[in-house]
């Protein structure tokens, strides 16, 4: 049943999730290129509420998603309490959200429909480990692999927008 809706959500969807924390203009350069290739792309806080719960309006604009963009940026710090210590040692991380959701489309789509964009040194759940992510520069080196990763995985792009990224 799962992989009946994955053939369906992959082959009828040019849609593309982006989650992100609260870095807008990490938002804003993937969104830009989404365009740029002409997939339409899907921000949960810009798409309708239709009188959903939050979970309910991230679920229903998932399903219509064929593949999903995740933005680890560092907007949160945390870390590990050891025993005997008041204050454990701080790292970068992602916001909950976007882990959650992180977890929500690998599970949804599969790990080769989720492309995850890393910006700086963010500290990742351990169980993600080993898994690939491509690093965010704004020099924009991570838009042509994102066009391969989204072409691979079935989106077309023409092949004139991939070479001018």
């Amino acid at each position: 049943m799962l992989l009946r809706t994955l053939k369906t959500i992959e082959a009828e969807s040019r849609k593309v999730f982006i989650v992100h924390g609260r870095d807008e203009a990490m938002r804003l350069a993937v969104q830009g290129l989404l365009h740029q290739v002409g997939l339409d792309d899907v921000v949960l806080s810009e798409a309708l509420n239709k009188g959903d719960t939050i979970i309910e309006k991230f679920d229903r604009e998932a399903r219509a998603c064929g593949y999903a963009i995740v933005l680890c940026s560092p907007d949160d710090v945390g870390g590990l309490k050891a025993a005997g210590k008041a204050t454990p040692a701080l790292a970068p991380r992602a916001r909950q959200n976007v882990i959650l959701e992180l977890g929500y489309f690998v599970a949804l789509l599969d790990r080769r429909h989720v492309f995850v964009l890393m910006a700086g040194s963010v500290e990742m759940p351990s169980d993600f480990s080993g898994v690939v992510y491509e690093g965010y520069d704004k020099a924009g080196a991570w838009k042509r692999r994102l066009a391969d990763e989204l072409s691979a995985a079935g989106f077309y792009i023409d092949p004139a927008v991939r070479k001018k990224l």
